[in-house]
């Protein structure tokens, strides 16, 4: 046996895998700029920093709403129109992975029976 070994997972894979699961609920207000800028790389220049004057945390993103966007200053409708899309699929997404985690746990769950 070699004196080397290939160890799976480097500490940054284990990181950025660990921040994919992540649950949004749990987001800093960085983590929230880092997803506007991979998802609405058009806006984050524009945002990014009402973001975190606003210290919009990943529970805060799942509740804005067109309201709130324009009180922390979103104020072009269409970039607040544009916004409330790619926040609805994250909310989407969120409530997805959510229900697939309760799903998993309760097929585990030998009192869990399927009536």
């Amino acid at each position: 046996m070699s004196a080397f070994r290939i160890i799976k997972g480097t500490p940054k894979t284990k990181e950025k895998e660990q921040e994919k699961k992540r649950a949004t609920y749990f987001w800093s207000s960085d983590e929230v700029c880092k997803w506007l800028k991979n998802h609405a790389p058009e806006y984050h220049g524009l945002y990014s920093e009402k973001f975190t004057e606003n210290d919009i945390s990943g529970r805060c993103l799942l509740n804005l709403n067109d309201w709130k966007l324009n009180a922390i200053g979103v104020k072009d409708n269409a970039h607040r129109e544009d916004l409330m899309r790619h926040i609805l699929r994250l909310k989407l997404k969120t409530e997805l992975s959510e229900l697939s985690t309760l799903d998993k746990a309760l097929a585990n769950n030998p009192d869990f029976k399927n009536s």
